[in-house]
């Protein structure tokens, strides 16, 4: 009797046992079921139009928060080069309102493509498309921002040429010449 009670005893705790891992099992199933599904919704939602959408507008306001920012500090250090270069194009001085004036060409070369960027970033946002002459101009204001400031760093004598159209090395040997000679 004592081996049957304890083979009851012990049947009776394996069904206990086996009815707590049954429970503990379903509950794990209903845990990684919901948690599953919540993956698979974040999934769903990630790959949505909304969520692109909410994407892209975030990386086109921090890049206009920072790469503007760049272009006007490149601009600001850039003025003195555009300035001068313009300035020696036009064979203007410092008495001249034009040498005076000169002053605001680099301001309006990277306001207007300040400008374009904006205008391309606000356009995209809302769908829509920047005009390729618009972007023409933006690379012209760019393009022409940087010749006037290699014009600015080229030597003056380089940029001379004598009246009859020689190169300006043989310009001054000539007139070394000429010196001599008087």
């Amino acid at each position: 009797m004592a081996t049957e009670s304890r083979l009851a005893e012990l049947a009776r705790a394996e069904r206990e046992a086996d009815v707590r891992a049954e429970a503990e099992l379903a509950r794990m199933y209903r845990e990684f079921r919901a948690a599953g599904e919540r993956t698979r919704i974040r999934a769903v939602m990630a790959r949505s139009g909304e969520a692109r959408a909410l994407r892209l507008e975030w990386l086109r306001a921090r890049n206009l928060r920072v790469l503007v920012p760049v272009l006007i500090g490149f601009g600001v250090w850039s003025t003195t080069g555009v300035q001068q270069g313009a300035a020696r194009l036009m064979d203007v001085h410092a008495d001249s309102p034009v040498w005076w004036t000169l002053w605001g060409l680099e301001a309006l070369l990277i306001g207007a493509v300040c400008w374009i960027i904006v205008c391309r970033a606000r356009l995209a946002a809302s769908g829509g498309a920047l005009a390729r002459q618009a972007e023409k101009v933006g690379f012209g204001c760019l393009f022409t921002s940087i010749v006037l400031n290699l014009v600015a760093a080229v030597p003056a004598a380089t940029l001379r040429r004598c009246r009859s159209g020689r190169s300006p090395a043989r310009c001054s040997r000539m007139r070394s010449a000429r010196s001599v000679r008087q």
